[in-house]
């Protein structure tokens, strides 16, 4: 089902779901409706508890951050159909005052790193299966379009040690995956991941925001 955020003034839109979530439709799968990747969440979906044992589908042992989007990505390849629901089901709190969440924490690389360890344990799962290639496109796109860039556009005013710390984290993702995508992205986007790819920082603060 579609998710919400609020905060202490307003409850809007979730960008993931607006691009998961499009229209209600039933009796369907990833492989018809790729942008599914976009929805890596648990908590706005009803499970057979049947088919979870059955499948013997588990959440990864001794990980407590992003460990829903292997999960999530497991059910959705075995699910011989799920059904798409445009209702609003969960509100999912964004903190703006106070600290933030972890999942809102975009300084700490601690977890971008496990983030991208179960990104990764997510594609490869992806490319376990023959009749994958547009749910595999899809998540490679929004890999570089929202998982990477979300960090991109926050530190642009950082050093330049910092820079080159999570340029070479930056470098061994690409290495794992295929950055063909880039080229389906914005002229402007294009540029400053780019830049920043060739590690010219004042190309990439100039067009990053």
């Amino acid at each position: 089902g579609f998710v919400q955020h609020i905060n202490s003034t307003k409850k809007y839109p979730s960008g993931l779901f607006k691009v998961a979530i499009r229209d209600t439709v039933k009796n369907t799968n990833i492989r018809q409706h790729p942008e599914l990747v976009y929805e890596t969440t648990v908590w706005n979906k009803m499970y057979r508890r049947k088919f979870l044992l059955d499948e013997n589908i588990l959440f990864p042992v001794d990980k407590a951050f992003a460990e829903d989007i292997p999960f999530t990505m497991s059910v959705h390849l075995q699910a011989k159909s799920v059904d798409i629901i445009t209702d609003t089901v969960y509100l999912w709190r964004i903190r703006d005052r106070g600290d933030v969440s972890a999942t809102q924490d975009r300084s700490n690389l601690d977890f971008f790193d496990q983030r991208i360890e179960m990104l990764l344990m997510a594609r490869q799962q992806i490319m376990s299966y023959s009749d994958t290639a547009n749910v595999l496109h899809e998540f490679d796109f929004k890999l570089f379009d929202h998982d990477l860039n979300i960090y991109l556009k926050m530190f642009e005013n950082r050093s330049r040690k910092f820079l080159l710390d999570f340029h070479k984290r930056v470098i061994r993702l690409v290495r794992e995956t295929t950055i063909d995508s880039l080229d389906e992205m914005p002229i402007g986007k294009q540029i400053y991941y780019r830049a920043f790819l060739n590690a010219e920082f004042d190309t990439y603060r100039k067009y990053v925001n």
